[in-house]
């Protein structure tokens, strides 16, 4: 267990904060991955982290506050307080002894592990293309500017909107692709069905679910 202090709490769109904690002894996880929050409650949730392991010692995490007992504690939380985090956990890494393009698709807060591994693909100077596709059918768009601004850049392909509307337009590009998709999962089930008819088998794509909304 890793004892960490909450230093910032802000919010990114309507029902989703970004929590940003400091371990009090060296961590380092892989972009993609997760931690587990343990609250004096009792109440224990798994977090995807949405920062780039580049940044030592804090992590920034993007959370949907549902009407559960872990979001009711997250709630509670104030900066100094102190928590316990369990991991890193989680397979949602990236793919190695690969040079595909990879193309990222997430949906609601499933965009903060595309946005570790994005930020750190582009810090460590991976040689890959990007696409990244954001699915913001409920019209709220979390971490816009750090999406944007790659995509206005030329750094990624960047591109939001629904996924049915937006995996036939880079359907050339998914023939020699590594995919990667994260949400909850209404959501996977939605980009399973449409990279499907894309020609992307299940088997090839790499999932991390975010279960169901509590």
């Amino acid at each position: 267990m890793n004892k960490a202090v909450v230093t910032a709490t802000e919010p990114l769109v309507s029902g989703v904060v970004q929590v940003t904690i400091a371990f009090e002894k060296p961590f380092s996880f892989e972009p993609g991955q997760y931690v587990s929050v343990h609250y004096e409650d009792g109440a224990s949730r798994a977090y995807c982290i949405a920062s780039a392991p580049q940044r030592p010692g804090a992590v920034q995490l993007a959370v949907r506050l549902g009407s559960g007992a872990g979001s009711s504690a997250l709630r509670e939380l104030h900066v100094g307080d102190k928590i316990d985090v369990e991991g890193p956990e989680g397979n949602f890494v990236l793919p190695r002894d690969d040079r595909r393009e990879i193309v990222f698709i997430g949906g609601d807060v499933g965009i903060a592990p595309i946005r570790s591994l994005v930020l750190h693909m582009r810090a460590s100077g991976d040689p890959r293309r990007i696409t990244v596709l954001y699915d913001s059918s409920s019209g709220e768009v979390v971490y816009e500017a750090d999406f944007r601004g790659l995509g206005a850049s030329g750094a990624i392909r960047y591109m939001q909107g629904a996924v049915e509307d937006m995996v036939p337009e880079v359907k050339e590009s998914l023939r020699d692709a590594s995919v990667m998709v994260a949400g909850y999962d209404p959501f996977l089930q939605r980009a399973f069905a449409v990279l499907e008819a894309a020609g992307v088998a299940r088997s090839a794509i790499k999932a991390e679910s975010f279960g169901t909304l509590r």
